[in-house]
């Protein structure tokens, strides 16, 4: 395999130095980026995110390198320093996503392998991501190979109420939230729509999204949100529905606006399981 360059990288606002720079000191890392030889297509020139989970905290979303950098070539191996600002404890997963920019976006990811002080995690992939391959999105989450943690597949189910004008054409976006961490921020996109309907969001539906997220746990709240300001734009929310593979469904209600007037997005805490045999909704 060929070796990228160690090019600089980001952390939040602290500035980032080549590898070489570091000294071996208990706050920096270094994490081993290798992508997948499965042909000339599976290398991407998007920008590069990640973010490391730990049993006491997680590093903040981590940028490495640059668009076009070259970093992620097909067969590649490249190494990026990290300074880690805070003790996360024992690393358990790692998210990666890309920006899709670029000519080339899709990505195969072989895994990544975190090297700190005297230990090393690996999470291994060997997927795409991709909306075009794969399971059609740019975001995925890992869990450290030792750690006996699962990636599961949770159902996002999002009712709009009846109200009048209650509808929205504003791309939406949520965050899940459970006892071993978050899921994120993940866009509710037509590439990880589980319906037929052509337009999300419309007064009295219920939308169903799929996401995958390493176990989150039970969980406890989720943030929702969109992304336009106008006026026309607002949009009445009435609760959302999170299950996991077993069944079990988390109930977050709200009966509330989500617009300029008001609040563009909103924490909602759990108020209760609720069981399948309760659930009614009109999922047309």
């Amino acid at each position: 395999m060929a070796f990228g360059g160690i090019p600089p990288f980001l952390m939040g606002a602290c500035a980032g130095a080549p590898l070489e720079d570091f000294e071996v000191v208990s706050d920096t890392a270094k994490i081993i980026v290798e992508t997948g030889e499965c042909g000339s297509d599976c290398g991407t020139n998007a920008q590069v995110f990640v973010e490391v989970y730990g049993e006491d905290g997680h590093t903040g979303e981590v940028k490495l390198g640059e668009p076009d950098g070259g970093y992620f070539e097909p067969g590649m191996v490249s190494e990026f320093g990290v300074k880690i600002e805070q003790e996360i404890g024992k690393p358990y997963k790692i998210r990666v996503r890309h920006d899709d920019s670029g000519k080339k976006p899709d990505w195969y990811l072989e895994k990544i392998t975190l090297v700190r002080d005297s230990f090393s995690v690996v999470f291994p992939c060997e997927a795409w991501i991709s909306k075009k391959k794969g399971d059609k999105v740019i975001i995925t989450e890992l869990p450290a190979e030792e750690s006996g943690l699962k990636v599961l597949e949770y159902q996002i189910d999002v009712k709009t109420g009846k109200e009048k004008d209650g509808g929205t054409d504003a791309d939406v976006w949520i965050y899940v939230y459970g006892e071993r961490g978050d899921s994120g921020k993940r866009w509710l996109s037509k590439n990880v729509y589980k319906g037929s309907r052509l337009d999300l969001f419309k007064k009295g539906k219920t939308d169903s999204f799929s996401m995958k997220a390493v176990d989150l746990g039970p969980l406890e709240k989720v943030k929702i949100g969109h992304n336009s300001d106008k006026k026309s734009d607002k949009w009445f929310l009435a609760h959302v529905t999170v299950s996991g593979p077993d069944g079990t469904k988390y109930y977050f209600p709200l009966e509330d606006w989500l617009s300029q007037d008001t609040k563009l997005k909103r924490t909602i805490p759990c108020a209760g399981i609720r069981e399948a045999a309760s659930d009614d909704e009109d999922s047309d």
